[in-house]
């Protein structure tokens, strides 16, 4: 994995190092010497989106820690890695968020299985499925804008509703873990739609903890800034084609922003924090006796949510578009 040295730690610093190292290290430790095999699970937890990521990364490392982990994917292949790579702690579960179908199947399925497992139910639920469709708002078919939220949100508050039921077994209450962004509290150009669905996901989270928290079931919400997974690299052709089939006039009134946003998720890329990051933060909701409400993941992400509440839109609005004009203007200079 990148980022990580040959004794499998991250080399990166200040408490997110050490946070990610003994993520990992904890894995590794577990898997070598095979505790997580000797002992029957006592938990069991639901990852949606479970394919690649964040969430597949979620699945593996709370099976190295002795969880039994369902895992929500959409491919079979991505369901055989997971099954190998899990060692029996892993059980992918074809899953996808807007079939309401899939989702009535999986709750039955895991509800068996736990009975048959003398398990008292569901320990966790990680809301991780997401899309993104990103491109300017004036060019988003609103079909696709539809599905930004079937997906990011109305996929999400499904999967909540058909899985409490199991949430409620345990004494105290499972736990509910939604995987938002730092996008769910400033809307970048370009990122309109992804940015919507993220600022619904913080007020899904925000209602539901205080709904159910009378039942001892506690809500997180991931705040992740930018992280080393694949889910941007698939964003940028989608939006060039978008814009590219609205029409010439605004292909051309749009295409200096398309430049500076592809510099933008190429340099972003390249810095990006580790996804053990946001594992362990998932890690700490679903397992700490003292749960976060928020969990702000990644390099200055904390510091930066703490500027936004503080500044004006005004002040806001300008350094944003400061920082636009000049990854327009390096786009340009790249380009000429």
């Amino acid at each position: 994995m990148a980022g990580i040295d040959r004794g499998g730690c991250i080399p990166y610093r200040g408490r997110d190092a050490e946070a990610a190292r003994r993520t990992v290290c904890r894995r590794a430790w577990s898997v070598r010497s095979g505790v997580h095999l000797m002992n029957p699970p006592s938990r069991a937890v639901l990852i949606t989106g479970a394919s690649s990521g964040i969430g597949r990364a979620c699945a593996l490392d709370l099976a190295g820690d002795g969880w039994l982990v369902y895992a929500g994917v959409r491919r079979e292949e991505a369901a055989a890695e997971l099954r190998s790579a899990g060692e029996g702690r892993i059980v992918p579960l074809m899953l996808d968020v807007t079939d309401a179908g899939q989702i009535a199947a999986a709750a039955e399925m895991i509800a068996r299985q736990v009975d048959a497992r003398n398990l008292p139910g569901l320990h966790g639920l990680v809301n991780n499925a997401g899309i993104v469709v990103a491109g300017p708002i004036e060019c988003i078919p609103i079909q696709r804008l539809r599905e930004q939220f079937e997906v990011n949100v109305v996929g999400q508050v499904a999967v909540t509703q058909a899985m409490l039921s199991l949430l409620r077994r345990p004494r105290p209450g499972g736990r509910v873990v939604n995987v938002g962004s730092i996008s769910g509290r400033v809307a970048s150009p370009l990122l309109g739609p992804y940015a919507m669905s993220k600022h619904a996901m913080e007020a899904f989270s925000d209602s539901l903890r205080r709904e159910l928290a009378a039942e001892d079931i506690h809500v997180a919400l991931i705040q992740a800034g930018p992280l080393a997974t694949p889910i941007w690299d698939r964003s940028m052709p989608e939006t060039e084609a978008l814009v590219e089939q609205a029409g010439e006039s605004l292909r051309q009134r749009y295409a200096p922003l398309l430049s500076a946003m592809r510099g933008y998720i190429e340099r972003t890329a390249a810095g990006a924090d580790p996804v053990e990051l946001a594992v362990n933060a998932v890690g700490h909701a679903l397992s700490s006796p003292r749960p976060r409400r928020r969990y702000p993941v990644g390099r200055g992400i904390a510091r930066r949510l703490c500027l936004l509440r503080l500044l004006p839109d005004a002040a806001a609005d300008w350094m944003i578009q400061r920082r636009l004009r000049r990854a327009m203007d390096s786009a340009g200079r790249a380009g000429g």
